[in-house]
Order: structure tokens, then sequence, then C-alpha cells
């Protein structure tokens, strides 16, 4: 009898067609029929094959907002394992050779998730032990990496708020990963996300967990399907996204590839959840022959959705000067008011207008409970327009979770002239009001040998922490003549070690530790006595033994 083996599939292919286009992100609520599934073909070595079992391991699940009814497996199937190692078990026995089919079946009904965050949570925080494994790099989420830690330290400099800084992450791997398909096979590492620059919705949480988990954050991983209204899709499929550990309010989702920092629209189907990436859907079981298996397909057919959002933020918009001259620049204002009492991540794009001088044509915008942020268009206003002719152009914004709104641009000789110089001083005004600068907190402890005697070696651990909300790039810290210099991230702890050898009585060792805007010194007293006489007779008879080997 052949032992049994496993067999992993790695990816869940939803096959559903939508019956309609529109916009996941502003939908309240959904109602699907979600089904998947996959065949198996035995191969027996003889007439027919003793035993073959399939364990599910993607599968819906009840969550804050996802309730599933009616859950239906075909075959009957057993569920086994607890947490993340939970599957639904098909086994068949005694069986002929042949295709056998096996499926799960469940209505769903899924609102957008909002994860309340009322107040700023200050950062760094202490981790609570069931959720450390959250926070160490693995195998492809290496967030050991030296250039992930010194990116993630670049973002997060300036800030000690948790949600901020989960946001500034989030909104640099959505602005600076490239998404290509070609990138579809597998799960890159992080460390080569960040060299290339390029994926799709795994490479995009791979490396964003990579960078949070760099600080300290507790980061997990989350699989199942999502809606696209991309023309080519029309569709659900295969999806990944990320959530955040946060105290006092516990996972925020985090999905850097639809940009929802903070919320969900409610077209995310999970299935599972982990530690890691690339985790299996599927793994089989088998006894003698062969099988051949197909890949994992999910049906989702929507039942009913919603599309009102709820009203969060309050939107107004303006032109700098309504009234300009042919040639002139100008500014399109939007302001944003968070109306509600928690942390809201929003997105504001310009849908019509005169072409922009930057490339960024959308402002994705973290609000603090009731605050407000106003960001603008710079563009200028074409120069070959006819004399005696009053010319109006149409400018419209869309924001997430505000309203729609309209401006209209009027050009004519007795116009406002605005040149690029006064509009980029006041744009610049606009952003350093929003920036601001943190600084690295460095504290020390000194490690030293309980007991040590004259003439041996003795070692002295110099930890630095910083507490910070910034990098302390350039850490001295000597002992003594001999100095060793360290990069020491947010969050991070970094051990310096110097070596002596003890004389006998008092060894003064003097530390010193210098960085930016910190300094310290202390002198640390080690005490060597002589060594006991058995010390010394052992050490004797131990030199006459190495030299007597050497004849």
């Amino acid at each position: 009898m052949r032992k049994l083996v496993t067999l992993l599939l790695l990816l869940l292919i939803p096959t559903a067609l939508a019956a309609e286009t529109f916009d996941p992100r502003t939908t309240s609520y959904i109602e699907v029929d979600y089904s998947a599934g996959s065949t198996i073909t035995a191969v027996p070595d003889g007439s027919a094959m003793p035993y073959i079992s399939a364990q599910l391991h993607a599968f819906p699940k009840t969550t804050d907002t996802m309730n599933v009814m009616n859950f239906r497996t075909s075959p009957q199937a057993s569920l086994i394992g607890s947490d993340e190692t939970e599957a639904y078990k098909f086994e068949w026995k005694d069986v002929p050779a042949g295709s056998y089919d096996y499926k799960i079946s469940a209505n769903i009904k899924n609102s957008n998730y909002f994860p309340k965050v009322y107040k700023k949570i200050k950062f760094p925080f202490d981790v609570p032990a069931d959720l450390k494994k959250y926070t160490i790099p693995t195998e492809k989420t290496e967030s050991n990496d030296p250039e992930i830690k010194k990116l993630a330290n670049e973002l997060a400099s300036g800030e000690d708020d948790a949600y901020v800084i989960s946001f500034k992450i989030a909104n640099w791997v959505q602005k600076n990963i490239d998404y290509d398909e070609s990138a579809w096979q597998g799960v890159a590492s992080a460390k080569d996300v960040l060299a290339t620059k390029r994926g799709v919705c795994d490479e995009y949480t791979n490396i964003y967990m990579a960078l949070m988990r760099s600080l300290g954050f507790p980061v997990r991983y989350k699989v199942g399907s999502v809606y696209t209204n991309i023309p080519s899709i029309n569709n659900f499929q295969y999806h990944a996204w990320a959530e955040v550990w946060m105290p006092d309010v516990g996972w925020v989702p985090f999905d850097t590839t639809f940009a929802e920092y903070g919320w969900l629209d409610p077209t995310h189907i999970e299935v599972m959840q982990s530690q890691t990436v690339e985790l299996p859907s599927l793994s089989y079981q088998w006894r003698s022959g062969k099988i051949n298996a197909s890949e994992l397909s999910a049906n989702i057919n929507i039942l009913e959705k919603k599309d009102r959002l709820p009203e969060f933020i309050e939107t107004e918009a303006w032109m700098q000067e309504k009234h300009v001259v042919a040639g002139s620049y100008d500014i399109f204002w939007v302001k944003l008011q968070n109306n509600a009492d928690f942390y809201i991540h929003t997105a504001t794009s310009l849908s019509r207008g005169l072409p922009i001088e930057d490339d960024i044509n959308q402002f994705d915008i973290l609000l603090t409970p009731h605050s407000s942020k106003t960001v603008g268009w710079l563009f200028k206003v074409p120069s070959d327009i006819e004399e005696n002719y009053i010319y109006s152009y149409g400018f419209e914004t869309e924001t997430i979770f505000g309203d729609s709104y309209s401006m209209q641009l009027k050009v004519s000789e007795d116009g406002v002239p605005l040149s690029r110089a006064e509009a980029e001083s006041l744009l610049m005004a606009s952003m350093s009001a929003r920036e601001k600068n943190g600084r690295p907190a460095l504290s020390f402890n000194v490690r030293t040998p309980e007991k040590t005697y004259a003439g041996r070696k003795y070692n002295i651990e110099v930890v630095i922490k910083n507490s910070g909300d910034a990098p302390a790039e350039r850490t001295e810290v000597c002992a003594n003549s001999l100095c060793d210099i360290k990069y020491i991230g947010i969050n991070e702890e970094a051990s310096f070690n110097f070596t002596g050898t003890a004389v006998l009585g008092e060894n003064k060792n003097h530390i010193t530790v210098m960085s930016d805007n910190y300094s310290d010194e202390r002198d640390i007293i080690i005490n060597a006595s002589e060594k006991p006489i058995l010390d010394r007779i052992r050490e004797f008879f131990s030199n006459i033994l190495m030299q007597l080997k050497q004849i």
C-alpha cells in the first residue's frame, strides 16, 4: 500500500458573470449566490481506488459584516481543523476509475465594512502574545530585509498615529507598484516586489505586509473574491488584501489594490486568512493509483445590491479665480469635511476639466474625526482663443463618500491673470500645512556578565530602543575606545556588543551614545575576582594535554 500523498493547489479561480456593470466602491450592500468546487479523476492501479479525500480550505465564513446562510456541501463533508486550518473534508472509498465532483454552496449577505477608530492610537504599542506571530518575517514576507525596513521607516517618519502610518504605507504601495497581470503565477516575495515595482493583488498585499511588519504591526493575509468593473472583466475574480491589528479596535482591513484603506466595499467575499501568503485552497490524499484534479473554481451570482453610501463626507469646491485671461494658470480646489466621529479614508478625483499640470489626478485622503482637508489641481488655460469671445470650461470632481461637484470657469480678455509661480506658491502653502516632522526617542540599557574572573574576556551588550516616530538614522555607541554605528528604525531595538579582558578588581568601562538630538553616557563597573583553585588546576592540566597532543 502506498503512503498517503498530499497535492496542493494554490489558487481560487472565480468564474462568475455579473448581471450588470457597477462601481463596487459606491455599493453599500450585496447579496449573492456562492458556489465553489472541483473535479477529481481517479486512476486506480486495479479495479478500484481504496481511498480518496479532498480538503477544501477556501470557503466563506460569517464575519462582522458577512452573513453566510444555507451552507451546503455535495457530497456530504465533515468540518475538520480549527481557525486557520479549518477545512471541509470530502471522502470516497473503494471507487472505480472515473470523475467525481464536489462543491460547497451558500447564500451570502455582505455590507461595506467600517471598523470605527474614534481616537488616535499611539504607536508604538504593545502587541498581545497570541498576535506576535503576525509581526514576524516569513519566507516570502521578508520584513527583516534592510531595504524594506528603511522604506517603512522613511514612510512612517514623523508619525506616531497607528492609523496614519497604516494609511501612508498603503497609499505608497498603491501609487508605486504597477499592476501587471503577467505576474499572476505564484506570489512574488516582498523583496522582489520592492525591486521590480510590479505585481497583482498578492504582490500588493505582500509588500504592504512586509513594510508594516518591519515596524512591529501585526498584519494578516486575506483571500477571497471581489468584483471589478474593468470592462475586460466585469466580473468577480480572485483577490487578496490585508488586515492590520490595532489596540482597542481589532483587525482593520487595508486593500492596497483597490485603494480601500481602513474599510472594504461589500463585494469582498472572504474565504481564507493566514499568517503567510501563497496558502493552499485545496489538499488531496489518496491510496494506490493516482488522481488528476481540476482547479478550484467559484461561481458568484448577484441576487441583490444597494448603491446608497453613508453620508460621511461633505464636499465643497471652488476655483482660485472664477474668471481668468487666456494663457493664465488656475487651481480647482476641493475641501472634504468628515462629519463622522471616526477616521475615514476617502478619495477625490478630477473627472472633467482642462488638462492638469501634474500627473496626480486622484488624491487619497485620511480624515480624522470631524476634520477637513483641502486639495487642488493646477491647470493652464489655453492661449489660442479668439478675441472678443467669452469661453466657459466645465470642471467636475468625484469623491468617495461625498458628492460630485461641478464648476464653470470663465475665460475672456477682462479676466484675472494668475502666473504659474503664484499658483504653485498657493499649492505649496496648502501642502506644507498638512506636513509634520517626527523625531526619534532613544533610551538604552547595558547588559553585563553576573561575574567574571581576572584574565578572562567579558562581553558588554548595549541595547538601544527607539520609541519615537522617526528613525535614528545614525546612532553611534562607544565602549571605551571601541565604537559601532547603526541605523535604528521606528519601534526597533538594536544591540551593540563589545568585549574586554578583565583584570583583577574593578574594570571601568565608559559607555557613550550619540545620535540626532540625543546623547548620553554611563560608567559601567565589572568586578573580576581570582579564578577558583579548582579552575586553575583544570586549566593547568588542560594546557599540558594540549602540549602533549602537539608532540
